[in-house]
């Protein structure tokens, strides 16, 4: 009889985790830096905004206790937040790491002001010359870039990526929805350490306008879950958040 092949237990020889149909890479001597899901195929994005072609990647980029994120479609890319200060040669190695470089950096997205998501911000920009940075007109003024910074308006598409306000963690917070994959990007609308939660009143501007945010979030559709802080969710994000949202 032929044995089964256990996908899962043949990844995890060469220290891979299968995560949505993607794989989670130990890199550098155990840290992860990278985190590349599959290669889906993306419907109703222009092909104009994805270099003519219609395939999506997501890389997440390990900074300790905070995540960014790179999405690409065909020969372009995204940057999610830039990670503390010093950061920017760890986006730039998972960049690498799947044959990419700054060149195809279109636009950098901060989903908020806090120097663990922006502190990077002006690296990143001076390395990636061409790309246009956004985030929520409320926070502008608290972020400094070397070319000025575009308002991301609620309702509006950045490559593929639909801005949704989140305020209340901080007045101009962001987070990001790809229609395409079915992925939800929170900054720090939500987090993910011990449970899905808001973030909490200590660190927020506006503890209800944050429990607001959160409860628009689970009324969107949504499957999959990059948390900025806490491990990603692989499928049945919207349910997990309106879970939460009633006890709210």
């Amino acid at each position: 009889m032929k044995e089964r092949f256990d996908r899962r237990a043949w990844l995890a020889r060469f220290g891979i985790t299968a995560l949505g149909g993607g794989l989670l890479v130990g890199l550098t001597g155990g840290r992860q830096l990278g985190l590349v899901t599959s290669r889906a195929r993306v419907r109703d994005v222009d092909a104009a905004q994805t270099g003519g072609t219609d395939e999506t990647q997501t890389l997440r980029v390990h900074g300790g206790f905070v995540s960014a994120f790179i999405v690409t479609r065909g020969a372009r890319a995204c940057v999610i937040d830039s990670l503390t200060p010093g950061n920017a040669d760890a986006i730039e190695q998972v960049l690498r790491g799947v044959g990419l470089d700054w060149s195809v950096v279109t636009d950098l997205i901060l989903t908020h002001h806090h120097t663990d998501h922006s502190g990077s911000a002006a690296a990143v920009m001076e390395r990636a010359s061409g790309a246009q940075v956004w985030t929520g007109e409320a926070d502008i003024p608290r972020i400094q870039t070397p070319r000025p910074i575009s308002v991301a308006h609620d309702g509006m598409e950045i490559r593929g990526l639909q801005v949704i306000a989140t305020p209340g963690h901080t007045e101009g917070h962001i987070s990001l929805l790809d229609p395409a994959t079915g992925a939800l990007f929170t900054g720090d609308a939500a987090f993910n350490l011990d449970g899905i939660s808001t973030a909490s009143a200590r660190n927020s501007s506006d503890v209800q306008q944050a429990i607001a945010s959160f409860k628009r979030l689970s009324e969107i559709a949504f499957e999959c879950v990059w948390f900025a802080h806490g491990e990603p969710l692989e499928s049945g994000g919207q349910a997990a958040f309106q879970q939460v949202a009633a006890t709210l």
